[in-house]
Parts: structure tokens; sequence; C-alpha cells
């Protein structure tokens, strides 16, 4: 008997797993584990991209993957890395993809209304989070030429139809967002007094932060007011790094926050607004 479910995944959209007769089963991203490490810089979704291949051979090793759709799809996820909302999909737009999935998925073969009805669930999910062109086009069409013309011809087309649409979609909601923010940093004991966590003071117009986010990254620091940036920083192999403020503050009270920055440039979300105190250095002798 053909043992197949759904299994909920964590980002709140449903992937199907083959259950073996043994009861063992393999998972496909984010459907498995509510512990999945979701990717942050460009390197790590980019990864995920190039691993889309094996983990679509993964629901059937020798089957047929046309270069030219998967490259499609490819470029279309590359496109919306960082690009998207930060919210999740749609409510709504969740619950109707479930259903349309759940509807489909007992057949035994797949009809033109299930694909369209998966094609237009797939990018009604990917417009609820802003999903920017040309990278919506090109994945709803690579997506669609697959399951429509490839799937279809298989010896198990709603299997791999219904397992390659999930797991794409789920695939583009976890690259699509921006990185997240950082914790707001820490001055050095060595140049300045932490008050607490939102407020510093310091006789330098120089001071250093410290503080901690992904290897790699580039940490810059903004000066709310004005929007310019005062310092940047790459975050070391420990995960932690030194700010030094490169552009020198006069005496006065400043709002500030950190922001991660890529590889390629997609700035992330800043953190809370912090504030700086710079006083007069004490004078010696007085």
């Amino acid at each position: 008997m053909d043992r197949r479910r759904f299994v909920p995944a964590t980002e709140g959209l449903e992937v199907r797993t083959m259950l073996a007769t043994t009861g063992s089963s393999f998972s496909l991203l984010g459907s498995g584990t509510t512990t999945q490490t979701l990717p942050i810089t460009f390197a790590q979704k980019e990864l995920r991209i190039q691993k889309m291949p094996t983990n679509l051979r993964a629901l059937q090793p020798d089957r047929f993957l046309p270069p030219i759709t998967i490259n499609q799809i490819q470029l279309g996820l590359n496109e919306i890395i960082s690009q998207t909302k930060n919210t999740p999909p749609n409510a709504r737009v969740l619950t109707n993809y479930n259903l349309a999935m759940r509807n489909i998925v007992h057949n035994t073969s797949l009809s033109a209304a299930n694909v369209l009805m998966l094609n237009h669930m797939f990018s009604s999910v990917l417009i609820s989070i802003d999903t920017p062109n040309p990278g919506l086009t090109n994945v709803v069409s690579g997506v669609n030429q697959l399951v429509s013309q490839v799937d279809t011809a298989s010896i198990s087309p709603t299997f791999l139809a219904t397992n390659d649409n999930a797991y794409i979609l789920q695939l583009a909601t976890v690259l699509g967002p921006q990185m997240p923010a950082p914790r707001a940093p820490t001055i050095t004991k060595g140049t300045g007094h932490q008050v607490n966590k939102r407020v510093a003071i310091t006789p330098l117009y120089a001071p250093v932060y410290t503080g901690s986010y992904v290897y790699r990254t580039t940490i810059q620091m903004v000066n709310v007011a004005t929007g310019a940036v005062i310092g940047t920083a790459i975050v070391r192999k420990n995960g932690e790094y030194a700010l030094h403020i490169t552009t020198p503050l006069a005496v006065g009270k400043y709002h500030l926050a950190v922001r991660a920055v890529d590889e390629v440039g997609h700035v992330g979300h800043a953190s809370r607004v912090f504030g700086l105190q710079v006083v007069p250095p004490k004078k010696h002798g007085a």
C-alpha cells in the first residue's frame, strides 16, 4: 500500500513525506524539525538554492530534472533573496493552499485542473509576502513547468507534484526575508561606561562597541537622526565583532542603531535604538 501523508512544516506550509513500510521517513526543508536553522546570510541562502536539485531527487533518485527548468527556478530564487516582507504569508492564503493540497493528494493522477490549482495557490502565497519580479515570475513559471510537464509524465505524478510545489514554496519563503536585526551592542569598558542596556556614556569622540551576529556579516552603526553610517565591522569566526566608530562625534547625545549587510549589499533590519552621550573629557588636575 502506498503510505504517504502530510507533515506540517514550521513555516505554516505542509510538505509531503513518503513513509516507508518500515515506518522510517525522510523530510524536506522545514518539514521534519522545529529546530531547522534558517539561512540568514547570502551565502547560506545561496547554498540552499544550490542544494535544491539534490533535495528534489530525494523523492525519487532517478527522476529527470530538466536543466533549463531547474535553472529558471534557481534564478528566480536568487532574485528574491532578502527581497520579501519579513512577516509570514497571509494566514487565509496559507489555509487555502493547504486545503487545496489535501484535496489533490489522494488523487492517483494529476489533472489539468489540479495543475492549475497548484500553480495558482503557489503564486498566491508568494504574492502575499510581496515577492518582487522578475523573481516571482521566474519561480512561478519554472515550478509550473516542472509540475505540468515533468511530474505529470512520471509514474508518481501526484506525489512528485505536491512535494515539489510545497518544497520550493517553503524554500522561497525562507530565502525572501531580510536579515534579522542584530541585538544592540555594548560599549567597551576601555572606551566608555554602559549605564544600562539602552544608554552608554563616553568621553571619547570615537568609542568602540562590541556585539555578536553571523560570521562574515558586515555590521554597520547608523546615526538614526541623519541616517549616516558612522562605523563598520566584520563579524569574526567566533560570532563576535568590535566596531570602531570612525566618524568623530562631538559632545552631545546620539541615537544609534546597528544593522547587518550581507556579501552582496542586502541590508537587514536595524536593531532597537540605543543612546550614546559624549561628554567632555576630564581635564588633568581638575
